[in-house]
């Protein structure tokens, strides 16, 4: 859909691991994000865009923003 891959994590709480690696890395534990990631990222699979559902997505989302514009004045 969003037409770029997508990594899945081995972790559910990516904040929690986000926050960890800028407070290692605000105290010195990690050099810099990069070495923090390297350390506390682990990556599952990736998902590789299927160009066949972005095309539809795109149709779809330009509907939307046609019926958006449409109704807009009515939700104001």
């Amino acid at each position: 859909m969003l037409g770029i891959p997508v990594i899945a994590l081995a972790t559910v709480d990516a904040g929690t691991v986000g926050s960890a690696m800028l407070a290692g890395v605000a105290i010195h534990v990690y050099r810099d994000l990069d070495e923090a990631a390297e350390k506390l990222v682990k990556k599952v699979k990736t998902y590789e865009p299927r160009e066949s559902y972005h095309q539809k997505y795109l149709a779809v989302f330009a509907r939307y923003e046609k019926l958006y514009q449409a109704v807009r004045g009515l939700m104001e």
